[in-house]
């Protein structure tokens, strides 16, 4: 996994916490962000996609390049989302909140979005399995090191 921050100089995501920390003690942001989200246009997104990806392709390969931080990042994030609700939240509440959501997302173009991010997955799982092998192999890898401790132990 990706850490490029240090003790020394703080990464990206610790600057966000710290900014939403002071953030959100202020009505006016947390007023600013609810008028935002009341008007967020859905149907405007795939226009967003294409130009994200295809007005300027130096920084569509930029982002494309930080996939794996920004994927570690969301993966952490969600997790910890996912444990926060599970540990404060009690399930009849969850499940009330859950169903009122749910009446409100497109689920025939969520559907479509499975099946397109199934076919991607299928097209892309041999290369991946590779890149993971090849990495379980590197001499220097997490698992290699592992691999080899073991086998000292026996």
């Amino acid at each position: 996994m990706n850490h490029p921050a240090t003790d020394n100089s703080r990464g990206l995501v610790d600057m966000l916490d710290r900014i939403f920390k002071v953030l959100l003690n202020r009505p006016s942001f947390k007023k600013n962000i609810q008028n935002m989200l009341n008007n967020i246009d859905a149907d405007a997104a795939p226009g967003l996609a294409r130009t994200v990806l295809w007005e300027d392709m130096e920084f569509t390969f930029g982002l494309v390049s930080a996939l794996p931080a920004i994927a570690n990042t969301f993966i952490l994030l969600g997790n910890e989302i996912v444990n926060q609700v599970t540990d404060k939240i009690t399930p009849d509440l969850l499940k009330g909140f859950i169903e009122s959501m749910v009446r409100d997302i497109d689920v025939e173009t969520a559907r479509e979005l499975k099946q397109n991010l199934v076919s991607l997955w299928n097209k892309l799982e041999p290369a991946i399995t590779a890149a993971l092998s090849e990495e379980r192999e590197s001499p220097g890898s997490l698992h290699h090191m592992t691999e080899e401790g073991r086998h000292a132990q026996q």
